[in-house]
């Protein structure tokens, strides 16, 4: 984690979250090793379940949570990740391999919210004077409506849709560049995750919904292509007096890399390790908009270096036509993301 957790009980602060999707059991398995927490769960919520396709850091953060490969691989019906390849965005298809042999997971983010709530139950209390409060109360977050949120001009895609279909247990993520946005495709072990970004200024939803069946990667049924729309956007202050938004409720990056969960399980680590110091409020909302914009600034560089102009969506992007490294540097994405690739690609 690049740092060391307290224990002793002194050093345990009482946090009530808010919430009990992938953000809020994420956060009520990690935080509750150390802290006294309750988790409170809304009335007639469902969780959205995204996150099947995942990074490295996932690993080591199941791993403090008590969650063993195993239980990824037999219990959310996981499929070891080695990388992501891109399809049809650039001059060449290319795979953004992982370094250093590490590894991430596929899996079915809705059964690791059910393993989650087992392992973690036992270790949750009823908290009455909470320390603090994190809302992981997704995109209709009554915490974030009067709050600040940056965007990105380029990422401009508001509409996705999702669908399960058959699986080829493939260790690898697989995008395809759209005529209107680009597609996912994400092998577990009994199905595979498929979905289409795209922005809805430019396509129908239905339309959108027929240039995804005539894809079709992963053999889904028409029957099964749901919608969901959506912002990219990033909060500009989610820590705020005794309350942190976290997850959906502090914005959503496109799941181009699969930055997703990565995003809910950086804030957690972070709050554990800035919890007593005076400043927290500070370094953590500077840290995580540095973090956003970094990540934003590099899905940008796959749209404004793609070859791809044959439809309106497509030109629409070329004014925007820049390949330099995003201005905001965070190390773990200079070990992590492999900016050679892109260029390769893109030349």
């Amino acid at each position: 984690m690049g740092y060391n957790l307290q224990t002793d009980e002194a050093l345990s602060m009482n946090i009530i979250i808010l919430g009990g999707g992938s953000a809020g059991w994420l956060a009520a398995a990690y935080l509750s090793q150390t802290n006294k927490v309750e988790i409170k769960l809304p009335k007639n919520s469902k969780p959205i379940g995204v996150g099947e396709s995942t990074l490295p850091g996932l690993v080591k953060f199941f791993d403090y949570c008590g969650i063993s490969e195993d239980d990824v691989i037999n219990k959310c019906d996981g499929v070891i990740k080695y990388g992501i390849k891109h399809h049809g965005w650039h001059k060449t298809d290319w795979i953004h391999p992982f370094p250093n042999n590490m590894h991430a997971y596929h899996l079915d983010a809705l059964k690791m919210i059910i393993l989650l709530e087992e392992i973690t139950r036992p270790r949750l209390c009823k908290v009455d004077n909470p320390d603090l409060v994190i809302d992981c109360t997704g995109f209709n977050s009554d915490f974030s409506k009067n709050k600040q949120f940056g965007s990105y001009k380029t990422l401009s895609n508001n509409m996705a849709l999702f669908a399960p279909g058959d699986s080829n247990c493939q260790s690898i993520t697989n995008t395809f560049a759209m005529d209107y946005g680009w597609m996912w495709n994400v092998d577990l072990r009994s199905r595979s995750g498929n979905g289409y970004v795209f922005n809805n200024n430019f396509i129908s939803v239905n339309d959108a919904i027929e240039e995804f069946k005539n894809k079709n990667v992963g053999n889904v049924k028409a029957e099964d292509i749901h919608a969901i729309p959506f912002n990219n956007r990033y909060c500009l202050t989610p820590w705020l007096g005794n309350t942190v938004s976290v997850g959906l409720s502090c914005g959503f990056a496109e799941p181009l890399e699969a930055t997703g969960l990565f995003l809910i399980t950086w804030a957690i680590e972070t709050i554990e390790k800035l919890k007593y110091k005076k400043n927290k409020e500070e370094i953590f909302n500077r840290s995580y908009v540095r973090l956003c914009r970094h990540v934003y600034d590099f899905l940008e560089l796959f749209y404004t270096s793609s070859k791809n102009d044959h439809t309106e969506y497509w030109r629409s992007l070329k004014k925007y036509h820049t390949l330099n490294k995003p201005k905001y540097q965070i190390n773990f994405f200079r070990e992590n993301y492999s900016y050679k690739f892109l260029n390769d690609a893109a030349a």
